[in-house]
């Protein structure tokens, strides 16, 4: 797309159905997380930094910054589910990227 100013930009979108994969998204030090079609209240991250628990909203979660501080970091990834179950998990899984869960 070309302005009347002469400036131009480009892009792509797609909408798509979630599916049952666990996937990471990175943006710089931001990394967002989906768990897909499962229904997860929560999900706890561990990295060789530290670990923490991340409140899912809409089937999405924010990564803590400091556990992600550059792309090469491996997450493991729990689901919880509201009464506090362990749901399934993926494993060495690098941002952006995406694996289907180990299920309980």
């Amino acid at each position: 797309m070309i302005g009347p100013d002469g400036q131009s930009a480009a892009g792509f979108g797609a909408c798509a159905e979630p599916g049952n994969h666990i996937s990471l998204g990175r943006a710089g030090s931001l990394v967002i997380g989906s768990v897909g079609t499962h229904i997860a209240a929560s999900v706890r991250v561990v990295t060789e930094q530290c670990e923490a628990v991340a409140t899912v909203t809409d089937g999405y979660f924010m990564v803590p910054p400091h556990l992600t501080p550059n792309p090469h970091v491996l997450h493991a990834v729990h689901m919880i589910g509201t009464d506090g179950e362990h749901l399934g998990a993926v494993t060495e899984l690098t941002a952006p990227g995406s694996a289907l869960p180990v299920t309980d």
